[in-house]
């Protein structure tokens, strides 16, 4: 035979205690939907963090967005600037080396993610560069599918991807582009680039001045 328990008032020692129970209770329900709250706001936070860096977009605050001609460009501070077509229905385009922007001079000093793609009219693309580095990101070429020349004018050795997003050649170029585009770059650097993963191009040259 079960054993009845006295009702909840009997079993306290006064009205006093039994609210001080129903505070208590109303402290842990706030506390818990608190913490609940919490972890799901961390939780949307991680999956837009996370879908940033599944997008290929840096998780940086930008300091500075703006276009000048077809071309946008990001500034992460530091006034270097990363580049992209604004629209892909160029056949040549030339990246200046640097861009000013309300009266502060950037230098570029990036291709960003996808800064060409899909653009099936570009025939020529140049390159230049003044900053200490110059990196050209993921898709940067990508569906380009009529591009013949690729001009790469920079003090320093253009780099794949960066120290934050590496990647392969594979992922800027498409396969055809090996055998379809020649590469210029400076005549001091020439063997340089041979040397290194952009050699998968059959045909690297040195700028002609």
């Amino acid at each position: 035979m079960m054993l009845q328990r006295a009702p909840l008032k009997q079993r306290l020692p006064s009205i006093a205690a039994l609210k001080q129970l129903r505070k208590r209770k109303q402290r842990i329900r706030r506390a818990v939907t608190a913490t609940v709250a919490a972890i799901l706001l961390a939780l949307a936070g991680w999956g837009v963090y996370m879908s940033q860096e599944d997008n290929g977009r840096p998780r940086f605050e930008q300091v500075a967005q703006f276009q000048v001609a077809n071309i946008k460009y990001t500034s992460w501070g530091g006034l270097a600037a990363s580049a992209q077509l604004a629209y892909a229905k160029e056949k040549n385009v030339v990246v200046p080396a640097s861009v000013t922007h309300n009266g502060l001079t950037y230098l570029v000093s990036e291709l960003g993610f996808n800064s060409f793609r899909h653009d099936t009219l570009l025939r020529k693309a140049v390159v230049m560069c003044e900053a200490d580095t110059m990196n050209i990101l993921q898709g940067a070429f990508k569906g380009c599918n009529n591009l013949k020349e690729l001009y790469l004018i920079s003090r320093k050795f253009v780099g794949i991807g960066s120290d934050i997003w590496k990647c392969p050649i594979d992922s800027l170029f498409d396969a055809h582009h090996y055998n379809d585009v020649t590469l210029y770059v400076p005549a001091a650097q020439l063997q340089l680039y041979r040397r290194s993963a952009w050699s998968k191009f059959k045909h690297i040259k040195p700028v002609v001045k």
